[in-house]
């Protein structure tokens, strides 16, 4: 038999022999108990993947926000998302409910700091709702699940 035509064999015989092993054990019939005592389970989101309310309370567009509507995300954008701006206590509580013990998200500067700074009374209040949610409700129902 020429070297190539072994080879070839041996490639296809351990090609069925790993299909096979991978066919017959279950990977997705984890538990807890699968994972050491102090392995800590948790997500995380990106902000401008779930938060959506892309113009609401003063937040002004993100390099994102530019870069999708500009078509460079074949039509998608986050201006809705997940909607995690108004279901953020759904969402807590079905990370509650999942068992989850951390919870990585990152901030919407955009939202937190939206430029340009008129400083009106409007821009102050929207200003102050936003830091409220970030600061307030959003880690109020992280921590104590309320």
């Amino acid at each position: 038999m020429e070297p190539r035509n072994y080879f070839t064999l041996v490639f296809l015989l351990f090609l069925n022999l790993s299909a096979w092993v991978f066919s017959t054990t279950d990977h997705n019939n984890y538990s807890r108990s699968d994972f050491p005592v102090d392995f800590i389970f948790g997500s995380g989101t990106s902000a401008y993947q779930v938060e959506g309310a892309a113009d609401e309370d003063g937040r002004t567009p993100s390099i994102w926000d530019t870069f999708a509507h500009a078509g460079f995300a074949h039509g998608g954008n986050g201006d809705v998302a997940c909607h995690a701006y108004h279901k953020y206590k759904e969402d807590v509580q079905l990370m509650l409910e999942t068992g989850l013990h951390a919870y990585r998200f990152s901030i919407s500067w955009s939202r937190l700091i939206p430029i340009p700074q008129t400083n009106t009374e409007k821009d102050r209040a929207a200003c102050e709702r936003i830091r409220t949610f970030y600061f307030g409700w959003f880690m109020e129902h992280l921590l104590h699940g309320d």
